[in-house]
């Protein structure tokens, strides 16, 4: 019997494996390597061995794996045994039958990938939902941006939650902002006014030209987030005070439009621009 065995993950359609960040949980595949010591997370840059990545299901797939050639390995054992025994034996026989290996199912794959090939290294991987960084490398890549913008205008046409989409319009402008920021200590990448204060400091106004509407709608999906990340989905005080609302509206669920994240859309992508053409990296 062996006691080491060497499994296989199988990767998707495209020859990705797939991998999921042991801080985030958020997932992302890479295709070949060599890897660096340690692989980057390219949502919130975290930076870990790569057998920490693995995810659950690759886990699972791996143990069944195992059991499986440790049974499979049991019944050629047991069969070699009777075999002999039979040989040395004048009145018993033994026919052996078909060993069968039970199928494992492979890990499940996650959904809406956008493939990446980073323009440090030149490593391909692909990310499935907003991202950063380049897991290999761990430098940040302005055409994941690009890619950042089209998940979400993909996301925009699609049935998945909206409410998951306000959180990626968050995180692009984060993404984005910090990308093109300099001595960025003490900005709160995630707050339209902090951000906005920091790029005038050097003569950058990132809301040049944000249509009104647009400048709106994009503050409300900030505080939606907020609201659905960390007051249960409900109005709070806070939402109230940064949008100048009804006091009643406390207490009560979000809400999600789409015409809205459109409308955010738009302000995020004047914003994108001014950054990209006034200060360019």
């Amino acid at each position: 019997m062996q006691s080491e065995y060497q499994i296989e993950i199988p990767k998707d359609e495209n020859n990705y494996t797939h991998r999921v960040c042991p801080k985030c949980s958020y997932r992302f595949g890479v295709r070949s390597g060599p890897f660096p010591d340690n692989l980057h997370c390219p949502y919130c840059s975290e930076a870990s061995e790569l057998s920490d990545y693995n995810t659950p299901e690759q886990i699972e797939y791996a143990t069944e794996e195992a059991k499986n050639l440790i049974f499979y390995g049991v019944q050629k054992d047991f069969q070699s045994m009777m075999k002999r025994t039979a040989l040395r034996s004048k009145h018993m026989t033994f026919k052996s039958s078909p060993i069968r290996k039970k199928y494992t199912f492979p890990p499940q794959q996650s959904q809406i990938p956008t493939d990446m090939i980073c323009s440090s290294c030149e490593s391909e991987y692909v990310i499935f939902g907003i991202s950063a960084m380049c897991p290999y490398c761990g430098r940040e890549d302005v055409k994941i941006l690009d890619a950042n913008l089209a998940i979400i205008e993909n996301e925009l046409n699609s049935d998945r939650e909206l409410r998951r989409t306000y959180i990626d319009v968050v995180t692009a402008f984060q993404n984005e902002c910090q990308y093109f920021a300099e001595d960025a200590k003490g900005v709160k990448f995630q707050n339209i006014d902090s951000v906005v204060k920091h790029f005038r400091k050097s003569s950058v106004d990132i809301l040049e030209g944000v249509d009104e509407q647009n400048l709106l709608d994009m503050r409300t999906v900030f505080e939606k987030r907020h609201a659905g990340q960390h007051r249960n989905g409900t109005y709070d005080q806070k939402y109230v005070d940064a949008l100048g609302l009804d006091p009643s509206l406390i207490g009560q669920k979000v809400s999600y439009s789409k015409d809205e994240l459109v409308s955010a859309v738009k302000a995020l992508v004047t914003v994108i621009n001014n950054l990209r053409s006034k200060h360019r990296k």
